[in-house]
């Protein structure tokens, strides 16, 4: 699949998987699907290790002076619990906001570290957190976890293995 086509399941997904406007749990734990119609203030609190991806609209996380802005086809890594100001830039009922944050289990990052080939980790951020462009790859593989919303009874059987890879994704970014 083309990143474009990989983009739009995951919009027409959220149809059934977030159709509601806010927060909504995903398939998996550390798992939020995200709804907004209209830009959200500021939020202030810690983001956990984590992936921040937007489908669609923008969003704006401010760590001390360094600001991240970021919009469709893009994420925000964070490989540390940092205190952040973030908030929904971009939203509308035409185009809502549309993301997903996947809270990232460290001890996952630390397996997958242990059998990789280090040549292909990405630049590791000094601030704990990076923004970057969106692969087919990783798409594909948060596609693979989202989809999972629709098969809860292969939940225990998949979810390991698609959180793995969507890891491993980010591990090899770059930004990783």
């Amino acid at each position: 699949m083309t990143i474009d086509s990989l983009r739009q399941s995951l919009i027409h997904g959220f149809a059934a998987w977030a159709p509601d406007e806010g927060a909504t749990p995903g398939p998996v734990a550390g798992l939020t699907l995200h709804r907004h119609t209209t830009p959200m203030p500021p939020f202030v609190g810690i983001m956990d290790a984590s992936l921040s991806l937007v489908l669609s609209g923008g969003k704006q996380v401010v760590l001390g002076r360094h600001r991240f802005d970021y919009g469709p086809m893009q994420f925000l890594l964070t490989s540390v619990d940092l205190p952040v100001t973030a908030c929904v830039t971009e939203a509308s009922v035409a185009e809502p906001y549309l993301g997903l944050l996947l809270r990232i289990d460290l001890s996952q990052v630390r397996n997958l570290l242990a059998v990789m080939d280090h040549q292909r980790i990405g630049t590791v951020s000094p601030l704990g957190a990076a923004r970057a462009e969106v692969t087919a790859d990783l798409l594909e593989s948060v596609l693979r976890l989202c989809r999972l919303a629709e098969r809860p009874g292969e939940i225990d059987l998949f979810a390991d293995q698609a959180l793995r890879e969507v890891i491993y994704r980010l591990i090899t970014s770059p930004v990783g």
